[in-house]
């Protein structure tokens, strides 16, 4: 996926692109438990597993106006994206 597609499909409340680059091979890197919180807000988080990923975010540090965030730093807010179970019972109620 290219960043602009990844911005495209951006929760509207989400501000950052988020990334884990930590991983050397793809499966790790999906099943890492910093990605918990993510899928629980159904927010997408880049795999990056590629050695020369690590050396291009050392240069990039926004996309399209959308800084870059790593999950594997601990000083993430993700308190304005709801919870994917939370937004569903919204949508219920509305209904």
């Amino acid at each position: 996926m290219s960043l602009a597609e990844y911005v495209a499909r951006m929760k509207p409340e989400q501000s950052k692109i988020y990334y884990y680059v930590t991983a050397d091979i793809w499966q790790a890197a999906k099943s890492s438990l910093h990605l918990e919180v993510f899928r629980k807000k159904g927010v997408e988080v880049l795999l990056l597993t590629d050695r020369v990923d690590e050396w291009m975010l050392s240069f990039l540090s926004d996309f399209d106006g959308k800084p870059l965030a790593s999950v594997a730093r601990g000083d993430l807010d993700l308190g304005a994206l709801n919870d994917e179970e939370k937004q569903q019972q919204e949508r219920s109620a509305k209904n």
